[in-house]
């Protein structure tokens, strides 16, 4: 019987040995901290779209642990006790997750530079993925869109327009959604179903500048309408990367996490 043998191809485990290289090198020659935190935690995620995996310990007491959904509130903490620019590669986990696209297990990259704002980080995020991917795809130049100009291209919606004329437009084309979705799903929702895949397929794209209501940790930019600081990387109809300009507002955190709550 074979079946003890593991089903990784040795090709693909030396292609990702390279890719890991390559990125611990990019951070290096930028004198970016790698750091490690703790896989383990007394506090599951406070993402309420995601769900923490439960891991009972002996020595916990019976209180259960969780398995990290992603190290950002631990690099935060070491971000809020002045250690500067920083990175890392870590396991999570996630329940409920499974499919194409998605494992309850995978390597996560996270990195943080201090006093960037989001258009910063967005161009160095094209360098990096362009390093990374060098070896794997013949990439076009990059494409950059706001999230309302992707809407107009691809669908002739403007977002801005009212929510009521919104769903009604989206059900005009053909939509097919519950008239109890809530709007940023809804937009969630057809971003990932229509527009997505419409995408060039060998140009990184980015989508930046999201609806206040999809602003998450990100900063809010003034303006008519005001939009959240964050951006999201694709390839392929695939999200490779998301960031964003970091609330530092302890007062509106606090407020949104309570929003959340009532959600």
């Amino acid at each position: 019987m074979s079946d003890w043998k593991p089903t990784a191809i040795k090709e693909t485990l030396c292609a990702r040995a390279k890719m890991l290289a390559i990125v611990r090198g990019f951070f290096a020659d930028r004198s970016i901290l790698e750091v490690e935190t703790p896989t383990l935690s007394l506090a599951g995620t406070t993402d309420t779209q995601i769900e923490s995996i439960i891991a009972h310990c002996q020595f916990s007491n019976k209180n259960p642990m969780y398995l990290s959904t992603s190290p950002e509130l631990h690099m935060k903490r070491l971000l809020a006790a002045d250690y500067g620019d920083m990175y890392q590669i870590s396991r999570v986990f996630r329940d409920k997750e499974l499919g194409r696209w998605h494992q309850p297990e995978f390597t996560l990259l996270e990195w943080y530079r201090v006093g960037w704002d989001d258009m910063e980080l967005m161009k160095e995020v094209e360098v990096f993925l362009k390093i990374v991917l060098e070896d794997h795809f013949s990439l076009e130049p990059s494409n950059y869109l706001t999230y309302q100009e992707a809407f107009l291209k691809f669908l002739g919606i403007d977002i801005n327009a009212g929510f009521s004329s919104l769903r009604q437009q989206l059900k005009q084309k053909g939509l097919d959604f519950s008239d109890n979705l809530k709007t940023e799903d809804l937009l969630d929702l057809t971003f990932n179903t229509v527009i997505a895949p419409k995408l060039k397929k060998n140009t990184i794209t980015f989508i930046y500048d999201f609806p206040v209501n999809q602003a998450a940790l990100a900063k809010i930019k003034p303006g008519e309408p005001p939009v959240a600081a964050r951006f999201e990387a694709l390839l392929q109809g695939i999200e490779l990367a998301n960031g964003f300009a970091e609330l530092t507002d302890s007062k509106e955190q606090k407020l949104r996490f309570e929003n959340e709550q009532k959600n």
